[in-house]
């Protein structure tokens, strides 16, 4: 749905907050796995987490 929208397909919108002044979207990635950007090491573990603005 807004993942089209959002020119995102590989990610999927689990949930979504509409308010006057701004929306919230909580996505999840379609893959388990990614590579790391600095060895390039195929993993499905997460290193880092964060909340984006």
């Amino acid at each position: 749905m807004f993942s089209v929208l959002l020119e995102l397909p590989e990610y999927e919108v689990v949930n979504q907050e509409i308010y006057s002044s701004h929306n919230i979207m909580y996505v999840d990635k379609r893959t388990d796995e990614e590579r790391c950007p600095h060895c390039g090491f195929l993993s499905s573990l997460i290193y880092d987490k964060r909340t984006r603005k």
